[in-house]
């Protein structure tokens, strides 16, 4: 027996690192770019260039392993291999130049769906050009058992190091970043579980063929752990399926994430007791595993009829997209299994490695088809609410849009400006969006971000609806100071009438007199009055008929004033909030909170404030 010992240690990484050099490096690669972008200052446009690069390595660690193990077992020639490899660094460059400067949604989603797909890779390279079932069986249960293995080791590492960290942190008072921390984790991860997960991938893959052991742990937590747990899910499945038929009510929209997860959860679990289906101790594993894809038919058509209905509604996504796809996967692999008995497992990671593949570019991908999708939807949206003229915004006037689709347009265009980015609106614009966006300014004079100043390019006015009422909502922000120069006397003054509509009068002490406030429903104004000076008028409806479209931020104050005058005296009135009804046309006023401002001219104001003489 040889003793465990450094030697040893050295020899095995040797050995691992000359097996597979392109993946360790490539691994190394990743982890510095990410020790790099977490030690830098999120502005810099390094940071930009090493996230790139991490995401770059880290596809091409998959990639090279892949190309390692088909390599090692099918090309023979040397040179053969240097040119399988110098495509894989093709597609690696190729993938790193693709990347904009700031990573997006959509590139950090098509990143994580490149690395499932090149996971998927891994699992069948070595029997591509090889029908070995049992082999490959044998291989993917070597390599589950190694990642749990490695991820152990890797987690107690981690552990056991960063509480010597902390303990030298802590007794010799030597202050340690806790960014350190995050880079002994990227180390551990990266480059000690790769290379310890590496180590351990069985190298005369054909002898695997031959194999029959079964661990004993996996064959019984298979076997009364996971597969009683898919019975009682798929009971509960069942359940729900039948209360739709009974009630009619259509499914909900998070009953597909239950239906893909439980048949991906289900189909995995029957691939880990693959060789046990003609173990004659366990005949039911065969019959069981043969009836839970007739099973699945069910829970595949509920599935259609959850995604097809959100789509309806809401059009494609990227994410209804995947889910739509692992649909149809579901389809093929139930009908493949029902249809062939399922004795070859390389269907189901070559399947879905390639649709994986296949659905993170071109005009069919999820991101292309959901950007048409979405900016479809949009388009109805706009020019059944009249926003467009001859598909170009009309800036002439602000639009009245329906609370429900005002919301939806509003969800749209966040959606386009997180995922696919703000450009592909330009559609809708003749001025270039980018310089309309930093002309975009708002009270402060700050630069608005491009989602709000967008969505406030389309002048557009969001109309409450209830019971045929809509409503409209005005509002200033709080801590804008008003400016009352030119005015001696200031009051709040509220209008609120919830219960009915009608006239309503009010009167504040100014010096010696009083000032009566009488509100006129029906002309939507206040009059003032004063002894016999002559009355003012503060018109609302005037002002209402000026007011633009509504905003997500405060309206300026500005928008809010009315101002009146004579020879005797002034008034200005400064709304706070501004709340309208509308109903069958006809407009009314159910709240109006401001600030008064008067300002008494000559002898009148010296009578009205007898503390001036």
């Amino acid at each position: 027996m040889k003793l465990f010992s450094v030697a040893t240690i050295g020899e095995k990484a040797a050995e691992t690192f000359k097996r597979f050099p392109l993946p360790l490096i490539s691994a190394f690669a990743a982890v510095v770019a990410m020790v790099c972008v977490s030690h830098q200052d999120r502005t810099e446009h390094a940071t930009h260039l090493n996230e790139r690069l991490a995401m770059a390595s880290y596809l091409y660690m998959l990639l090279t392993i892949s190309v390692s193990l088909f390599a090692e077992r099918f090309i023979v020639k040397r040179i053969y291999r240097y040119v399988v490899a110098s495509l894989a660094v093709g597609l690696a460059v190729l993938y790193y130049f693709s990347l904009p400067d700031t990573i997006d949604i959509a590139n950090g989603t098509r990143f994580a769906v490149l690395a499932i797909a090149l996971h998927l890779l891994v699992a069948f390279a070595p029997f591509i050009r090889a029908d070995e079932m049992n082999g490959l069986w044998q291989f993917n249960k070597s390599l589950f058992i190694r990642i749990l293995t490695s991820g152990v080791y890797s987690a107690v590492l981690f552990g056991g190091l960063a509480l010597a960290i902390l303990a030298i942190d802590k007794l010799f008072e030597v202050k340690i970043d806790d960014k350190y921390y995050f880079d002994l984790w990227l180390v551990i991860a990266g480059v000690f579980n790769t290379w310890f997960f590496l180590s351990g991938v069985p190298e005369n893959i054909p002898r695997l063929e031959r194999a029959t052991d079964f661990p004993k742990g996996l064959k019984l937590f298979t076997l009364y752990v996971l597969l009683p747990l898919i019975t009682v899910y798929l009971a509960i499945l069942y359940a729900y399926a039948a209360k739709i038929l009974i009630t009619s009510h259509w499914p909900v929209g998070w009953v597909a994430n239950l239906v893909l997860a439980f048949s991906i959860f289900g189909i995995l679990s029957f691939l880990l007791i693959y060789p046990l289906r003609d173990d004659e101790a366990n005949p039911w594993v065969k019959f069981y595993s043969r009836l839970f894809y007739f099973l699945l038919i069910p829970l595949i058509v509920l599935l259609y009829i959850s995604i097809f209905k959100r789509i309806d509604e809401y059009g494609i996504t990227v994410a209804r997209y995947y889910v739509l796809l692992l649909a149809v996967w579901l389809t093929f692999i139930a009908a493949y299994n029902i249809l062939t008995g399922g004795k070859r497992i390389r269907v189901i990671p070559v399947s879905l490695c390639i649709i994986g593949l296949l659905s993170t570019f071109g005009w069919w991908g999820a991101f292309a088809v959901s950007q048409k999708s979405q900016l479809n939807e949009l388009t109805d949206l706009l020019e059944s609410n009249h926003v467009l003229v001859n598909g170009k915004v009309d800036t002439t006037s602000t639009h009245d849009v329906k609370s429900d689709e005002y919301d939806r347009i509003q969800s749209i265009v966040s959606y386009i400006e997180e995922v696919h980015g703000h450009a592909q609106l330009q559609t809708f614009f003749d001025q270039d969006i980018d310089t309309l966006i930093a002309n975009t300014k708002t009270e402060e004079g700050i630069a608005q971000n491009a989602e709000f100043a967008i969505f406030e390019m389309l002048h557009m006015q969001r109309v409450e609806s209830s019971e045929g009422t809509s409503y409209l909502s005005y509002l200033v922000n709080e801590k804008v100071m008003l400016n009352s120069a030119g005015y001696d006397f200031v009051t709040e003054l509220t209008r609120s009438d919830y219960d009915r509509h009608s006239d309503s009068m009010t009167y504040f002490i100014v010096g010696v007199d009083t000032v009566q406030v009488v509100y006129s429903a029906q002309q939507k104004s206040y009059t003032l009055t004063c002894r016999d000076l002559e009355p003012l008028s503060l018109d609302l409806n005037g002002l209402i008929a000026t007011l633009p479209h509504h905003k997500d931020t405060a309206t300026s104050p500005d928008l809010l004033t009315t101002v009146t005058e004579n020879s005797q005296w002034k008034a200005k009135f400064v709304l706070s909030t501004l709340e309208i009804s509308r109903d069958s046309g006809e407009s009314k006023i159910e709240t109006a909170e401001g600030t008064l401002m008067l300002k008494f001219v000559g002898e009148t104001q010296n009578v009205t404030n007898p503390t001036s003489k």
